[in-house]
C-alpha cells in the first residue's frame, strides 16, 4: 500500500482526539500530571489530558510519537496537526462550541446514548416520538444488545468499567501485533473496527442534555476530515488554526463530499431469464454487495485516502470526505470504473461519481442535509448521462459485437452470447442440463462459497484497469475485483493467516480475530441466509420433486414450493423504508449535523444489513413441530440500505414480513415516522424468478400509493400488499402469532385457520371470501368511474348487498363456534362495514394456508 503516511496519521489523531472521554467514564480519572491551573492552561479539558495518555500507553510507538500531542493538544492547538484536528472535531460535532458539563462528575450524565431515530421528525410531534437509549453493551446481533428502550436503571458505571476494559484490552492486543512494525492502513482499520464494537454505543458528548451521537461516529467523522484538511496542500497551516476558532463563520470551501452510486442493480440482479437461476442467485446479490465495497475502496485508493474517510457504503451506494482539491479527480477515476464495468457488463452496470464542495458554515445549524440532499440530487441527474466520461469509446460501443455463427452460445441463466457457453447441469445431481456461460458459473460457484461463509478476505493487489472499452465476454467477479487492485476469498474456516483486509461475517467469527502487522480484522454486516437441502428433506422429496439436486445443495425454488404450508406456492418479497431519502433531507432538521448523518446511516444499515439475516436466521432455525427437525425455508436474495429482496416458502415469507415489521418499531422506538411498505406475490416454484421480482415491484409500488384512514386523519404508506391487496400494516397486523384477539387480518386469518383445524368446517370461510369478492368487484367500478372519493378527496363509505347478507349467511351457519362467529359478525359491522377489506383478505389468506387440508 504506497500512500502517504501522513494521511493515516492524521486521521489517526482525529479517531482518538476525545478517547479520554470514554477513559473518565471508565472510571480512569487519574492522569500522568496532576489537573491544576496549568494542565487547564494546556489542555484546556481534562478529557484531553486523557486522551493523550491513551496514545502514550496504546498506541505502537512508531506512530505514537508523531500523533499524541496533536490528540492531547486539540483543544490549544500549536501546529498543523494540531489545528487540522480541531477543525475537525467541530465540524464533525457541529456545536459552537464545547460543553464543560462533559468533565462534571459521572452521576450528572445522562449515561446512555439517545437513538438516533429519537432525533427524527416528518409528521409526528415532539411528544408522539418516544426518547429511547440504546443498551451500553458492545455490539452484537443480539436483542439484548441491539435494541433501545426508556429503562434508565441499572449499574450503568459498572457496565461503563466493562466496556473500557474490553476495550483497553483489544488495543493492548493491537499494539502488541504492531510493535515491531506493519501497515499503518491495517493498523487504522483494526482499531476503528474495535471503536466501532464497543463505542457504538458510548455518547459523545452531552450537548444540551442531548446524547444522540455516538463516540463512535463522531470519531470516525472526526478522522475523516482532519485526514482531509491535513493533506490539503492548498489550506495553510495559519488558515487551519484560524478557521478552528470560528468554523461556524468560514465562508471557504474546506472538504469535498463524494458521493458514488453503482447503476443497473435492480436490472442486473432480477433480470434473470431461464433455468439454472436459482442455484446462481445469492451469488450474484453477493456480488453486487461486493462490487460497492470493492470499488469504494478503489476510489479511496486513488484518493490516497484511509478507510476512515468513508461515511457509508452500502446498497450500491457509497458516501466519504476527500479534500477540497480531490473533485477534479473523480471524472478520470469515474471513466476508469465505468470501462472496466462496461467490458465485464456491456453497459449493464456503471458508476456514477459526483462531488460537493463543502464549507465551514455547511456544517453548523442543519445546512449540511441541504448538502447531502444536493449530492443526491446531483447523481440522480448525472444517471441520465450515464456514459458521460466514455465519450472516446462510443464508436466502439456501438459496432457490431457478439459471437456469431450457427452454433447456439447464448447462456440460458443470463441470456448473453458468450464464446465459453457450455453445456452444465441445472443444480448438483440434476441431469437435465442448459448453456451457462463463464460469468454465472462464476455467480453460482460463489453462491456455494456463501452456503457456510464465515469470512470475506481483501488482500490488495497490483490491479489493472483497461485504458478503453473492449466489447470482450464477461470474466467473473473474481478477474474483476482483482482489476481494481482486489483479490478476494470467501471462507468458511482459516487455513492460515491471511494479509489484507479481514472481515468476519458473524459474531462468531469476530469473537475469534487475532490481529496481524499485515492483517486488519473487521467485522462486516451482511445478510446471508441461504437454505441449505437436508439429508432427511431428500430422501422424504425424492420422485415427488422434479430435479432435486443432491443434499448438502442451496434448495431449488421448487423444493421451498413444495415444503410451503397449504397452497404449494413460492413467496416473493420485496420492501424497503417508506421516505428514507426525506427522512435524511429533512428528518433531521436543523439538529443535522454530519456525525448525525453518519449515526443514523450506521443505524439504518445495522437493521437492514444485520439485524434481518438475523431475523431470517431464527425463522429458518425454528423446529418443525411435526417432523421434530429444522426447517429452513427462507432464502435472502438481497439486503442493502433499506432494500430487501426474500424468497422461500409463501407461508414463511409473510410471517417473515410481519417480524421485519415488528422488529423495525421495536428498534426505531416505536417511532411513528418509520416504517417499511412492501409487497408479496405468490408464484409457482418454476416460474420466472425475473417476472416474480417485477411482480412483487408492483405490489410495494401499490403498498407505498395506499392511502388509509385513522380517527379521521388519511395517512399515506406504511402498507402491505398481499394477495392483491394493499392493507395498512396495522390493519394487517404485525404482531405475535399468539395474539389471536387483535382487530387484524393476521390475527383472524388463525382465528379462521383453528375453526378449521377443529371442527372440519369451511363454510365460513367461503362466505367471508364471496362477500369480500362482491366488495372488491363493486370497489373497482366506483374507483374506474373516479367515485371512491368526495370533493374534499376524503374516501367514500361504500354500501352494498355484503352488509346484510353477512348478516344473513352468518346467523344461518352450523357446526361452529357461536363465539367465534359472533365475533366475527362484530367485526364486520365496525367502521361502518369497511372492515370487510380486511376480513375478506384475512379468510382468503385461511383458505390459502389450510387449503390441504381439503
Amino acid at each position: 500500500m504506497e500512500q502517504k503516511e501522513q494521511v493515516f496519521l492524521a486521521a489517526l489523531a482525529g479517531l482518538l482526539h476525545d478517547i479520554g472521554k470514554f477513559a473518565l467514564r471508565g472510571g480512569k480519572q487519574g492522569a500522568s500530571r496532576s489537573w491544576d491551573g496549568q494542565a487547564e492552561q494546556d489542555y484546556k479539558y481534562k478529557h484531553a489530558l486523557l486522551s493523550e495518555d491513551f496514545a502514550e500507553r496504546y498506541l505502537p510507538p512508531q506512530w505514537q510519537g508523531q500523533v499524541k500531542f496533536a490528540i492531547g493538544r486539540h483543544h490549544r492547538p500549536h501546529d498543523r496537526l494540531a489545528s487540522a484536528v480541531a477543525l475537525a472535531d467541530r465540524l464533525s460535532a457541529g456545536e459552537r462550541a464545547d460543553d464543560p458539563a462533559d468533565e462534571s462528575q459521572p452521576k450528572s450524565h445522562p449515561a446512555r446514548l439517545l437513538s438516533i431515530f429519537s432525533d427524527v421528525r416528518l409528521e409526528a410531534t415532539e411528544s408522539e416520538v418516544p426518547q429511547v437509549y440504546w443498551p451500553l453493551k458492545p455490539l452484537e446481533l443480539n436483542e439484548n444488545h441491539l435494541f433501545p428502550d426508556q429503562d434508565l436503571s441499572g449499574d450503568i458505571w459498572r457496565d461503563y468499567e466493562k466496556l473500557y476494559s474490553s476495550f483497553v484490552d483489544r488495543v493492548k492486543a493491537l499494539q502488541a501485533a504492531y510493535q515491531n512494525g506493519g501497515e499503518i492502513a491495517y493498523y487504522l482499520e483494526s482499531l476503528l473496527a474495535e471503536m466501532q464494537h464497543v463505542l457504538w454505543c458510548v455518547p459523545s458528548a452531552y450537548y444540551n442534555n442531548r446524547p444522540d451521537i455516538s463516540l463512535y461516529d463522531h470519531s470516525r467523522m472526526t478522522a475523516a476530515l482532519a485526514a482531509a484538511l491535513y493533506d490539503s496542500p492548498s489550506l495553510s497551516d495559519e488558515q487551519l488554526a484560524n478557521f478552528a476558532s470560528e468554523p461556524e463563520k468560514v465562508q471557504d470551501e474546506l472538504v469535498t463530499l463524494v458521493g458514488g452510486d453503482l447503476t443497473g442493480v435492480q436490472s442486473f440482479l432480477y433480470t434473470i431469464t431461464a433455468r439454472g437461476a436459482a442455484s446462481g442467485l445469492r451469488g450474484r446479490s453477493f456480488y453486487l454487495q461486493l462490487l460497492g465495497l470493492v470499488i469504494a475502496r478503489y476510489v479511496l485508493d486513488q484518493l490516497h485516502l484511509p478507510v476512515t474517510s468513508l461515511i457509508y457504503a452500502g446498497g450500491g451506494n457509497f458516501y466519504l470526505i476527500a479534500r477540497r482539491e480531490d473533485a477534479e479527480k473523480l471524472p478520470e477515476i469515474q471513466a476508469q470504473v465505468s470501462r472496466a464495468l462496461f467490458n465485464e457488463h456491456q453497459g449493464e452496470l456503471g458508476l456514477i461519481l459526483q462531488a460537493r464542495p463543502l464549507r465551514g458554515n455547511h456544517f453548523f445549524n442543519g445546512q449540511i442535509r441541504y448538502q447531502w440532499d444536493g449530492l443526491i440530487g446531483q447523481i440522480n441527474a448525472a444517471k441520465l448521462k450515464r456514459l458521460e466520461g466514455l465519450e472516446a469509446d462510443l464508436v466502439r460501443v456501438f459496432e457490431p459485437h457478439g459471437v456469431g455463427g450457427s452454433t447456439p452460445q447464448q447462456c440460458a441463466v443470463c441470456g448473453r452470447e458468450h464464446s465459453g457457453v457450455k453445456q452444465k447441469q441445472v443444480d448438483e445431481g440434476v441431469e437435465e442440463k442448459v448453456n451457462k456461460c463463464p460469468v454465472c458459473e462464476s455467480y453460482e460457484d460463489l453462491g456455494k462459497l456463501l452456503r457456510k461463509a464465515r469470512y470475506l478476505v481483501l488482500q490488495p493487489i497490483s490491479g489493472e484497469l483497461p485504458a478503453q472499452v473492449e466489447m470482450q465476454a464477461g470474466r467473473g467477479w473474481g478477474a474483476i475485483t482483482r482489476q481494481f487492485g482486489y483479490a478476494v476469498q470467501v471462507l468458511e474456516r482459516l487455513e492460515n493467516e491471511p494479509s489484507g483486509i479481514l472481515f468476519a461475517l458473524n459474531d462468531e467469527a469476530f469473537a475469534q480475530r487475532q490481529p496481524g502487522p499485515q492483517r486488519a480484522t473487521a467485522r462486516y454486516l451482511l445478510v446471508n441466509v441461504t437454505p441449505i437441502l437436508s439429508e432427511e428433506e431428500h430422501d422424504a422429496l425424492r420422485g415427488k420433486v422434479d430435479q432435486l439436486p443432491v443434499a448438502g445443495s442451496v434448495k431449488p425454488l421448487n423444493v421451498l414450493e413444495a415444503q410451503a404450508e397449504g397452497i404449494k406456492r413460492l413467496g416473493v418479497l420485496r420492501m424497503d423504508v417508506d421516505n428514507l431519502g426525506k427522512i435524511f433531507a429533512d428528518g433531521l432538521n436543523t439538529r443535522a449535523t454530519l456525525s448525525r448523518i453518519a449515526s443514523l446511516s450506521f443505524a439504518v444499515s445495522l437493521f437492514f444489513e444485520g439485524w434481518v439475516g438475523e431475523i431470517a436466521r431464527q425463522m429458518n432455525n425454528e423446529i418443525n413441530k411435526e417432523k421434530k427437525e429444522k426447517n429452513e425455508r427462507l432464502y435472502s436474495i438481497y439486503s442493502g440500505g433499506d432494500d430487501l429482496f426474500f424468497v422461500g416458502s409463501w407461508d414463511v415469507v409473510v410471517e417473515f414480513a410481519l417480524r421485519l415489521r415488528r422488529d423495525l418499531n421495536r428498534f426505531t422506538g416505536g417511532h411513528p415516522d418509520i416504517h417499511p411498505s412492501g409487497g408479496i406475490v405468490l408464484v409457482g416454484g418454476k416460474y420466472p424468478l425475473y417476472q416474480a421480482a417485477e411482480e412483487a415491484g408492483d405490489a410495494e409500488d401499490k403498498a407505498k400509493d395506499y392511502r388509509w384512514t385513522k380517527n379521521g386523519k388519511e395517512y399515506h404508506k406504511d402498507a402491505l400488499t398481499f394477495l392483491g391487496q394493499p392493507l395498512a400494516w396495522e390493519r394487517f397486523g404485525y404482531h405475535e402469532c399468539s395474539n389471536k384477539q387483535a382487530d387484524t387480518a393476521h390475527a383472524l386469518m388463525h382465528t379462521l385457520e383453528e375453526i378449521v383445524k377443529n371442527h372440519e368446517n369451511r363454510a365460513l370461510i367461503g362466505k367471508l371470501i364471496r362477500l369480500h369478492e362482491l366488495y372488491q368487484a363493486r370497489l373497482q367500478e366506483r374507483r374506474k368511474g373516479g367515485k371512491d372519493r368526495n370533493r374534499a378527496g376524503q374516501v367514500q363509505l361504500l354500501w352494498g348487498p355484503w352488509n346484510w347478507l353477512a348478516e344473513y349467511h352468518l346467523s344461518r351457519l352450523k357446526g361452529l363456534p357461536k363465539d367465534g362467529v359472533e365475533k366475527i359478525r362484530t367485526r364486520l359491522k365496525q367502521e361502518n362495514f369497511r372492515s370487510i377489506e380486511w376480513i375478506g383478505l384475512a379468510a382468503r389468506w385461511a383458505e390459502l394456508i389450510t387449503r390441504e387440508r381439503r
